[in-house]
This record gives C-alpha cells, sequence and structure tokens, in this order.
C-alpha cells in the first residue's frame, strides 16, 4: 500500500507538505495541493486513519457538504434530505464544503452527500475510495461516487421553446455562473432550443445566482443599450427576482417584456414569476435512496425527476 512519502515524491514535494495538502491546510497553494490530491489518486493513496475506516461499524451518520452561499433553495433541499435520511435512520451532519479535504482522516460517517460546487472533483474522487458519495454538482460518475445533479437541459429546452412557439424572437439570458455546471446544462438546454430555430440569443447578462447579482446586471444592460429582450430566462429566480426588483424601481413598462426562472422558489410567487420547477421532493429522494443502496452495496437504479413549468404573470 503506497505511504505519504509515495505521494510527496510522485508530487515532487516534501513529506511533510504531502500531509498539509490532503489534509487542507489554508498555507499550502491551490496548485500545490492539487499535484498532491492527483499524486493521491493515481496512487490510490488511502491515509492511515481512513485504512482503518473501512472496516468501521455504521455510524449512521450522514455528512453534507454546502457552499458558504446558499441561498433560498438550499434549505428546502436540507430539510428534504433531513426528513428523508431519517426515514432511514440516518442522522444529517452539515459541514461547509470547505473543510472537505479533512474529512479523510475522520472515522464518524457512513456517506458523503455534496451540494458544494466549489469542491474539487478530485477530492471527492479521492474521497470516495473510502466513503460512498453522492455529488448533486457535477455529472462523472468513480470508485464509489454517484453523480445526481438537479435536472438542467431539458427543462430549460422545454421553457425557451414555449419562448420561442409563443412568438418571441428576441429571447435573452442571464447566467449565474459560466463555472457552475448546473449553469451550464441550462445554457445548453437554451442554445440548442434557439439553433433549432436559427435564433441567435438577443443578449448574454452576467450574474452570480443572487438576488444582487441579478439587479446590477439587468441594471448595468439597460445603462449600455436601450432595448431588453421580449423574453429574459434566468439561470435561477434569484436573479429574475433581483432584475424585477430594478425594473419596478424605474418604473420599467413591464407589457412588453416577459420573464422565466429557474428553481421556483417561494419569494418568486411573491413576484408572480414564471418558472421552473424541478421536483425537489423525488429528487432528494433519489439521492437518499441511492446513498442507502451505496453504503449497503445494492445495485443502483438511476430514474429522471419529474419538472414543470409553472406559468404565472411574468410569462
Amino acid at each position: 500500500m503506497p505511504t505519504i512519502k509515495d505521494v510527496a515524491k510522485k508530487a515532487g514535494v516534501s513529506v511533510a507538505t504531502a500531509s498539509y495538502a490532503i489534509n487542507g491546510d489554508e498555507r499550502i497553494k491551490p496548485e500545490t495541493r492539487q499535484k498532491v490530491i492527483d499524486a493521491a489518486i493515481e496512487l490510490h493513496y488511502i491515509p492511515n486513519g481512513s485504512a482503518k475506516n473501512l472496516k468501521r461499524q455504521k455510524s449512521n451518520i450522514v455528512l453534507v457538504f454546502v457552499s458558504s452561499f446558499g441561498g433560498p433553495i438550499y434549505q428546502e433541499i436540507l430539510s428534504y434530505l433531513d426528513e428523508k435520511l431519517l426515514k432511514l435512520d440516518y442522522r444529517m451532519i452539515i459541514c461547509n464544503g470547505s473543510l472537505a479535504t479533512y474529512i479523510i482522516e475522520e472515522k464518524n460517517y457512513d456517506a458523503i452527500i455534496n451540494l458544494d460546487a466549489t469542491i474539487d472533483s478530485r477530492m471527492l474522487e479521492l474521497i470516495s475510495r473510502f466513503y460512498p458519495v453522492i455529488d448533486t454538482t457535477r455529472d462523472y460518475e468513480c470508485n464509489r461516487l454517484v453523480s445526481l445533479p438537479i435536472p438542467g437541459a431539458e427543462p430549460m429546452y422545454e421553457a425557451t421553446l414555449m419562448a420561442i412557439n409563443d412568438g418571441n424572437k428576441k429571447i435573452g439570458f442571464m447566467h449565474g455562473s459560466i463555472d457552475s455546471y448546473d449553469d451550464k446544462e441550462r445554457f445548453k438546454g437554451f442554445k440548442i432550443a434557439m439553433e433549432e430555430f436559427g435564433l441567435d440569443p438577443f443578449c448574454i447578462l452576467e450574474g452570480k445566482f443572487t438576488t444582487s447579482s441579478g439587479y446590477d446586471a439587468i441594471k448595468e444592460y439597460l445603462w449600455k443599450n436601450n432595448e431588453l429582450p421580449e423574453v429574459l430566462i434566468c439561470s435561477n429566480d434569484e436573479m429574475a427576482v433581483g432584475a424585477l426588483d430594478y425594473l419596478k424601481k424605474i418604473n420599467y413598462d413591464m407589457s412588453k417584456f416577459k420573464m422565466i426562472g429557474f428553481d421556483n422558489i417561494n419569494i418568486g410567487n411573491y413576484y408572480k414569476l414564471t418558472s421552473i420547477a424541478v421536483d425537489r421532493d423525488e429528487w432528494t429522494t433519489l439521492i437518499v435512496d441511492t446513498l442507502d443502496r451505496l453504503i449497503n452495496d445494492q445495485e443502483i437504479i438511476k430514474r429522471e425527476c419529474k419538472y414543470e413549468i409553472i406559468r404565472r404573470n411574468t410569462f
């Protein structure tokens, strides 16, 4: 079995640096940490504490990684997960994803659910060598890791088709984060629908999945342009709400403007926002069922989650 010395040698660093990198010490530069993680994965390295964990007793504790920025949808997802895990006698512990690297030396968890898109996929790959992992933030599989991202491309494709079939040709898109898997999938669905009808995006706005970024994005756009698209499709509801706040502030004539969001969060209903609603109850049930099967070495059964477009005043 490879040792930390082998990892250090392959990564070209000292043993101390390799150990610090594996355990998430903030003094280690990101590029150095990545070299060490890559070396550990390539060598199939398992830390001493984790090697013992492979034969540990079940704790019935599931660790859930979340990001420092969660947003209102996080609370609903965590509530669903907690409820469904309890039904199977699991307890949920929430942890900031920035601490992911420390988990490989712990002994008290049965599995991991990752909701934090900022965690490096290679780190999750390393963790999955000795813990079952459900990653909801991207689409790939390795070791004991199963990806279950929330559906994005197909629902957004359907929403964009709805906008086109309603007679609109000037259709824009607001990104949440171009580095986010969720955002990439939603934009992919948007682009496919537009291309099928020979349409180019009327405009592309850049947000950050937050209400304030939606407010700022449409404010900046209107400073530079005189005309909004006929329809603006946003990668999530929070940005759409922020954009609506700004348009209301400037008394913009909404009679010729339509908007579609994604997530169907509660505040969107207050704004009468048309939104794409993926069944989060069903999705979290799938996550917990898959996790339980991973823990108990049972066959994984994948299935699609339902979604619908909730039409309100903004479309």
